[in-house]
């Protein structure tokens, strides 16, 4: 039993056991928190001083746990940041602004607006199945659209030309190649 005149030595014992326990070196903050903690379930302190050491270690090390992140279900990972890598993405960035200007301009083309955003899914590599079942059309219908808008887009950019890199636009090796046969 502990009362508060024996609060401090009480708090400073049990930071000590958690430190020499887990290794800690912060005694001066662990001897806080625990004081802390034995403020806050007074109306326990008349349980056994075991019983009230066992809860104050745990209570710090569950504060610990929660400092590091240690009880989350996905932990976070540290990311050592890459200089050259940033600058990969950067340059990725501004082909795929540049690829979409290119598919703004073969829809406007082709007078695709109403099927604007089916094609965007397309692109972004749904299936036609997923497509045909997300705007309720027919498959032949999605086809149709991919078909002029490959059409229009080829006649705009010739993706064979070694000089232009359209990365986003290598679409006939990709999941809409006609292997979704499916209604």
């Amino acid at each position: 039993m502990i009362d508060d005149a024996s609060l401090f030595d009480f708090s400073r014992s049990c930071a000590a056991s958690y430190c020499r326990r887990f290794g800690a070196s912060d005694l001066d903050d662990a001897t806080q928190e625990a004081s802390l903690y034995l403020l806050q379930i007074r109306d326990k302190w008349n349980k056994p001083r075991n019983y009230l050491r066992k809860r104050v270690v745990f209570a710090l090390v569950r504060k610990y746990q929660n400092e590091k992140g240690l009880r989350r279900k996905n932990r976070i990972r540290r990311i050592d940041l890459d200089v050259f890598l940033i600058a990969e993405k950067i340059k990725d960035k501004t082909q795929s602004e540049d690829a979409r200007r290119a598919v703004d301009e073969a829809i406007r083309n082709a007078g695709l607006e109403y099927a604007r955003e089916a094609i965007e899914l397309l692109i972004d590599g749904w299936t036609r199945k997923e497509v045909r079942r997300r705007f309720g059309i027919k498959f032949r219908e999605v086809s149709d659209i991919w078909k002029s808008f490959l059409h229009e887009f080829h006649k705009l950019y010739d993706l064979n030309d070694s000089d232009k890199d359209y990365p986003l636009f290598k679409f006939q090796g990709g999941r809409n190649n006609g292997s979704d046969q499916s209604n």
